[in-house]
């Protein structure tokens, strides 16, 4: 019997059914499957480096410094890891300090790739990105309803952001649960990926940035070290600045220099006899085209030449030579009147058209847009704040005892309040008016609505004749101002008529 027991079991098991695999929608997403962004745009920088990048950062010098820089910040986390006198909190307290400060680092470079990105690419990129990505089909509804290209790109920027943020968020979480032998492997493991063979693309820090964490490794921080690469261009920057400015003071020093040299000869020719005189004359033929009266003037030029001389020995120094023309306007330079005036006039009215002409097809842009928006709003917002009055209306309508009597119909009751003054339908004597349409805070922290102005003798706000009458939705409730507000008035008349009604007829 017990053999027979463990043969049925040993059948079940071999027989039992096999679980299906999770689909790939049951899962969660991985940073290879969500970041379409990042993959993206990394194809586009390898495809058009030069594009997004100046000469001096698509050296070779500059590709090997940048791969030195990320295999020492690797070198650096290695050797803290197999010394154990570093404790593992403090090594993944110093990665996860690094890698907020390399996803601040690189937003940076992403919004200006996608800043420099054309819009033919920008669309392009986008399309792709949302067929191969895990976003939100409300993103391609905006993208294609924006209006300017700037919208456009935050669009992009945003879904990349989120990307950035998702690989962060994925990259504590894993840190978090790597031990010390885990972490000297992966780490290892994408120094191997940096040396391999073929790989050029230091060129571009991003790239390999990218490339790093679509792989999923953690270390993607440090070895993108995307703030020590700005860290030293800013450096640099500020090295070729400083050079410049004494590269500038020393031009000028040695402007000073020789002007001082000038003037303290001429004063040592001067104490020595020495005479400022005109040493030589020439004359030679000069055309010159005017731009003042569109002519060419032909006449002759003359140069005289002043020196320091001495009159006993007739030696000259510090000649200086400077030549006129009588046949040249003193005008000739001077840009012609007509021609300036035309010009000038046509720069300002070609502005203003301009201006004008942009701000007209902007205004009438934005009025269509906002306009279709507010309508939209204004519909929703009606239709949701009826909805919820309606609601409220007929879950919190309060009710009258006399509406039990008015249905069951009591002439009894009729005759008693026959005495009362007034004529009024249900209750209360005496005469009031209601504000028009506007809501007020009550003592217990409510709010109500008043009605349209119902006022004279005998007519109450519990009149459920004539439909009006304020109502006070439950302590807590915000008042809804708008469409929604509207919405939520006549909502709320016609659940609680709705509600009373019932109540009548049963």
């Amino acid at each position: 019997m017990k053999a027979l027991l463990i043969a049925i079991i040993s059948m079940q098991l071999v027989f039992a059914p096999i679980p299906k695999e999770a689909r790939a929608a049951d899962r969660a997403p991985q940073v290879a499957e969500s970041a379409a962004v990042f993959r993206l745009i990394r194809q586009e920088v390898l495809k058009n480096p030069a594009f997004y990048y100046g000469e001096a950062d698509l050296t070779a010098d500059q590709a090997t410094e940048n791969k030195a820089i990320a295999l020492e910040g690797i070198q650096e986390i290695l050797t803290k890891l197999e010394d154990s006198s570093y404790s593992l909190d403090s090594i993944r307290e110093q990665i996860a300090r690094q890698t907020v400060l390399e996803e601040q680092a690189q937003l940076i470079e992403l919004r200006y790739i996608i800043a420099s990105m054309p819009s033919e690419t920008l669309d392009q990129l986008f399309h792709q990105a949302m067929s191969k990505g895990l976003y939100g089909q409300e993103l391609r509804q905006e993208y294609e309803s924006a209006y300017t290209a700037d919208e456009k790109r935050n669009i992009v920027f945003g879904m990349a952001q989120g990307d950035l943020y998702e690989t962060k968020s994925l990259t504590l979480k894993r840190l978090g649960l790597l031990d010390r032998d885990a972490l000297i492997k992966e780490l290892r493991m994408s120094r191997s990926l940096l040396n391999t063979k073929g790989r050029d693309t230091w060129k571009i820090v991003l790239v390999v940035v990218l490339a790093v964490a679509a792989a999923g490794f953690v270390s993607w921080a440090v070895v993108s070290a995307t703030q020590k690469h700005y860290d030293q261009k800013t450096r640099r920057a500020e090295e070729e600045e400083q050079r410049r400015e004494n590269e500038l003071r020393e031009e000028w020093q040695n402007r000073e220099d020789q002007i001082r040299a000038t003037f303290d000869e001429r004063a040592r020719l001067r104490d020595e006899g020495y005479v400022w005189t005109v040493c030589a004359t020439t004359q030679r033929a000069k055309t010159v085209a005017c731009s003042y009266d569109f002519l060419t003037h032909s006449g002759t030029e003359t140069c005289i030449t002043r020196c320091l001389k001495n009159p006993t020995t007739g030696e000259e120094r510090q000649r200086e030579t400077s030549c006129t023309s009588a046949f040249i306007p003193s005008n000739c330079t001077f840009k012609n009147p007509y021609q300036g005036g035309l010009d000038d006039g046509f720069n300002q009215g070609y502005n203003d058209g301009f201006s004008t002409g942009y701000d007209r097809v902007y205004r009438e842009a934005y009025n269509d847009y906002y306009n279709r928006g507010y309508d939209n709003g204004y519909i929703s917002g009606y239709d949701s704040g009826y909805n919820a009055g309606f609601t409220d209306g007929l879950n919190e309508a309060e009710y009258d005892d006399r509406a039990n009597d008015a249905s069951s119909g009591s002439s009894s009751d009729s005759s008693s309040d026959s005495g009362s003054s007034g004529s009024g339908s249900s209750g209360d004597s005496g005469s009031g008016s209601d504000s028009d349409d506007s809501w007020d805070w009550g003592d217990s922290g409510d709010w109500d609505w008043g009605d349209s102005s119902d006022s004279g003798s005998g007519s109450s706000g519990d009149d459920y004749g004539d439909g009006s009458w304020d109502y006070k939705p439950r302590p807590g409730s915000r008042p809804q101002t708008d469409s929604a507000g509207l919405g939520y008035k006549a909502g709320y008349r016609e659940g609680y008529a709705f509600a009373t009604m019932t109540r009548v007829g049963q």
